[in-house]
C-alpha cells in the first residue's frame, strides 16, 4: 500500500499538469462551473508545483532552490498585500489569498516549463556530445 502511494506522489511531482487535468476533470464532473473547476484545479496544482519545481531543478542542475522559492513567494505575498492595502485601505483576506495563490500558480507553472525545456536542451546536448 505504501508503495502505491509513493508511486502516485512520484508521478504527481513529475507531472503536475496531469494532476491539474485530473482535478479539473473531477471538478467538472461534480457539477461545478467551468471557471470554479479551473480555480480548484489551479489551487491543487499550485501546492504540487511548490514541491515539483525544486525537485526538478535539483534533479537536472544539482541546485537546491526550495528556500529561494519560498522566499520569493513570501516577498511576493508581502508586495501584493501592500498593494491591496494601498488600493482599498481595508483588506479582504480570502480574496487576497486567492489572488496570491493564483499568481503563484502562473509563476510556478512558467518556471516549471522553463526548467523542463532547459533540462531537455541540456540532456539533448549531452547526448549529442
Amino acid at each position: 500500500m505504501l508503495n502505491i502511494i509513493q508511486n502516485i506522489v512520484s508521478v504527481a511531482l513529475f507531472l503536475p499538469y496531469l494532476v491539474f487535468f485530473i482535478v479539473l476533470f473531477v471538478a467538472l464532473k461534480s457539477n461545478r462551473k467551468p471557471a470554479r473547476a479551473f480555480g480548484i484545479a489551479a489551487d491543487v496544482t499550485t501546492f504540487v508545483l511548490f514541491f515539483a519545481v525544486p525537485i526538478a531543478v535539483e534533479a537536472l542542475f544539482d541546485l537546491k532552490t526550495m528556500i529561494y522559492i519560498l522566499c520569493i513567494a513570501l516577498v511576493l505575498s508581502m508586495f501584493m498585500t501592500y498593494q491591496e492595502w494601498t488600493n482599498k485601505k481595508e483588506i479582504e483576506l480570502l480574496p487576497l489569498l486567492r489572488k496570491i495563490w493564483r499568481f503563484l500558480f502562473i509563476l510556478l507553472s512558467f518556471v516549471y516549463i522553463i526548467v523542463l525545456l532547459s533540462g531537455f536542451i541540456v540532456k539533448l546536448m549531452n547526448y549529442m556530445n
